[in-house]
């Protein structure tokens, strides 16, 4: 696993036998011997903090998390209060969640449930989970881009391990539906939407069978978006491969990218149709990660790669209005560039025609500027 520094050419990586390095400040992020060695065993998922960048955690096997306040001069441990640490009570492959919504919050997942960090891993507490939860070295949680509410966690698909749904931060979990469309097992990732908050991926690395599902109502229904439900070959052009890692990218919010075991490969039409991107290594994608305007490619063997991506830092916020029936149930607003500094482009969508009127507030609470639109209709705007 890897982050990025926001706002920073700097990295940090966990590499697999090989320990956990970080790019120092002021270097070049492509050489190797610039890097420093930060925590040793075998090496995994890291996050930066997104608005504080003195602040990074990154893992060892077993969830064995450490953690630093002053940019990597110094790390502490980061498992207090974590009773999920060691060979019999966590993955090998330890793995946090975060998001840029609410920063210092993580998540991990050992024997017992889902473990939530309010405070960037200094402190953790357990929402255990007794339906249906079985965990093994590919347990997964992730939070949703779109909401950070809405927090998804599990191994697999199969009748005793399920995926699990949260709706309030984390608090309570719900089994899902698993996929009936053909049989299926562990998982080897889940991704979520940016913009949509009930829409998330489960990954899977089986052959001949679907190795990308998509739920758009939280887990109630899912579809094989890599064309496998007919059969051991795909319909669409996705190869048969196992899938590690995907992106729905936030700007283009129909593009998606899958780190799989032979590279990147591409839908550009939501899942209908897919191809192996020839411009990218033949390398395994453990991990894909927006930061800035920048995608961050994490492969197994073969390093860091990094893309940049004009408008990437699309959407913003997701907004509901529930006042009456005269108003969207959901209002998407993207902004570039964001944070703001002397001015901005705003887009926005609802999902039906309605009136509106949009309000920019400023940090303490003023309205700044109101317009109003009239009667819109249910498109994008600019």
């Amino acid at each position: 696993g890897a982050d990025k520094r926001p706002g920073a050419m700097e990295f940090i990586g966990g590499m697999q036998d090989n320990g956990t390095y970080r790019s120092p400040a002021s270097e070049d992020a492509t050489c190797a011997s610039s890097y420093v060695r930060q925590i040793g065993g075998d090496g995994f998922k890291a996050v930066w903090h997104y608005t504080d960048p003195n602040r990074i955690i990154g893992s060892s096997q077993y969830n064995n998390f450490r953690r630093t306040e002053n940019g990597g001069a110094s790390w502490t441990s980061g498992t207090s209060g974590l009773e999920d640490v060691g060979e019999d009570n966590a993955p090998f492959i330890s793995w946090l969640a975060n998001s840029k919504k609410s920063p210092n919050i993580l998540f991990a997942v050992g024997r017992q449930g889902v473990w939530r960090s309010p405070d960037f891993g200094a402190s953790w507490e357990l929402t255990a989970v007794n339906n249906q939860w079985t965990f093994n070295n590919l347990s997964r949680v992730e939070i949703s881009k779109a909401d950070p509410t809405v927090v998804w966690a599990g191994s697999g698909m199969t009748p005793i391990a399920r995926l699990h749904l949260s709706e309030d931060s984390g608090n309570t979990f719900t089994a899902v539906n698993n996929y009936d469309g053909a049989p299926l097992g562990n998982i080897s990732g889940i991704a979520t939407h940016p913009t949509q908050r009930r829409t998330a991926y489960a990954l899977f690395s089986f052959s001949d069978g679907p190795k990308i599902l998509r739920t758009t109502d939280g887990g109630q229904s899912w579809e094989d978006i890599t064309g496998f439900e007919s059969g051991a070959e795909s319909t669409n052009g996705f190869p048969d491969v196992p899938v590690f890692s995907l992106l729905v990218l936030p700007n283009e919010p129909f593009t998606l990218w899958a780190g799989t075991e032979i590279g990147l490969v591409e839908s550009t039409d939501n899942g209908n149709t897919w191809a192996l991107r020839d411009d990218f290594i033949n390398a395994a994608i453990w991990e894909i990660k927006a930061v800035d305007d920048q995608v961050l490619l994490a492969t197994h063997g073969r390093g860091l790669w990094t893309t940049t991506i004009d408008g990437l830092s699309w959407p913003s916020e997701l907004v509901t209005s529930v006042s009456d029936d005269t108003m969207p149930s959901e209002l998407t607003v993207y902004n570039y560039p964001n944070p703001v500094s002397t001015g901005a482009t705003f887009k926005y969508s609802v999902p039906k025609t309605s009136m509106a009127t949009i309000e920019i507030i400023g940090s303490q609470g003023r309205v700044i500027e109101s317009y109003s639109l009239g009667k819109v209709l249910s498109l994008i705007h600019i």
